[in-house]
């Protein structure tokens, strides 16, 4: 097993020729942030099959050993006070160098979770080759939350570091000698890394019994939270609860080649907006087109998304063409709506609104939108939120 500072790379056993499984570098189309050019042709249908198999298949074995792994985790998380003891996981015998150490892996117990317990997170479910340290990842997303550095280059760096003060590169198991590829390996582990994190979080709601309200006060705990140090004798009536910015993003988008993706509510997040909150309103704007359209405002004209003068083929090659979002005054990510196959519609910013009036009926909201006006204008004319628009 080849050691290096952050990850380890495991040979495969000879003795026993290992199953036919997932392979690590199975073919990636969900990380490609290349500038866009034109699609080639799409693939055979056999060959799109094929890979979605392989994608669910992997999909189905990091779900199947999910709480196992987050088990191992969070005993190996108390007896190491957070991986900041060095008693209990495996350490470089030299910087910069490639030692290599015996680890006995055994068919009791599961290599991930093995490897969990010497301090590793692996990148494959079965019979991983590569797992990379768990302070490591922690670097990465601690890092990744002040910057939003990508982890390709995160990881693309580390690793160009550690070859310049290497006696020897760290080189792919194949006759060609290529640098080893650890682009999508770390992917798998970061996302691993973030399942586990998840679940600790639903495991903590769970057993704590929060509320809706505790929720969101997690979140942000000045706006949503017990707020004692206000005094109620000073503040105005009209004062808003809360101030929520909103805005769409078109860069954040899945071309229709890179996969067919149909998930379920139950697989959406927590942030995200249900289709099944969204979809009324939008059938709601859709029958009441003709009586909103006579509205002018003084940003109609002032803002391409007021207008929507974006048309099918700034979005015909993508299935998901952007993210609408929203946020607290502290820069807090609140609650976004998935953009499927249109531009920045009214009914995204409006979902988002009543969901907020639902969890918090008796309050008043401040929004920001940069076509606020466009918006108050029509939601009075259709008549969407009824009497919670004042």
């Amino acid at each position: 097993m080849a050691l290096r500072n952050g990850y380890i790379v495991i040979p495969p056993n000879q003795a026993n020729p290992p199953e036919q499984v997932q392979e690590e570098n199975y073919e990636d189309h969900f990380h490609n942030h290349d500038n866009y050019r034109e699609p080639s042709p799409p693939p055979p249908a056999d060959v799109v099959t094929q890979y979605a198999m392989r994608r669910d298949n992997l999909s189905a074995a990091w779900k199947l050993i999910k709480k196992s792994m987050a088990a191992a985790f969070f005993v190996c998380q108390y007896q190491t006070k957070n991986w900041t003891s060095s008693t209990t996981y495996l350490e470089p015998l030299e910087e910069y160098r490639h030692p290599k150490q015996e680890v006995e892996f055994c068919d009791c117990i599961p290599d991930l979770i093995r490897l969990i317990y010497l301090g590793y997170i692996p990148a494959s479910p079965k019979k991983p080759r590569t797992a990379f340290s768990i302070p490591f990842i922690q670097l990465f997303h601690h890092i990744w939350y002040e910057s939003a550095i990508p982890y390709s280059s995160f990881i693309a760096g580390t690793v160009y570091h550690q070859d310049t003060r290497s006696s020897t590169r760290l080189l792919a198991r194949s006759q060609s000698k290529n640098p080893r590829e650890l682009r999508i390996p770390f992917s798998e582990a970061i996302d691993a890394y973030r399942r586990i994190q998840h679940f600790q979080k639903q495991l903590i709601k769970t057993t704590l019994s929060l509320t809706i309200q505790d929720e969101w006060a997690s979140k942000c705990s000045l706006c949503f939270g017990t707020k004692n140090f206000i005094d109620p004798n000073q503040a105005a009536e009209s004062e808003p609860y809360a101030i929520i910015a909103m805005d769409g993003n078109f860069q954040h988008r899945h071309h229709k080649f890179a996969s067919t993706d149909t998930p379920t509510e139950a697989q959406y997040p927590s942030n995200f907006i249900l289709p099944s909150e969204t979809h009324p309103f939008m059938i709601t704007c859709q029958a009441t087109d003709e009586d909103a359209a006579a509205i002018k405002t003084s940003c109609l004209d002032a803002h391409k998304a007021a207008n929507d003068v974006r048309n099918s083929i700034s979005w015909d090659k993508f299935d998901d063409t952007g993210l609408f979002g929203s946020c607290c005054r502290h820069d807090i990510p609140l609650k976004y709506n998935n953009i499927e196959q249109t531009g920045e519609k009214l009914f995204y910013p409006v979902s988002i609104i009543d969901h907020l009036l639902k969890v918090f009926p008796s309050k008043r909201f401040g929004i920001l939108y940069d076509i606020g006006c466009h918006l108050d204008a029509h939601i009075q004319k259709r008549n969407l939120l009824g009497n919670d628009s004042n």
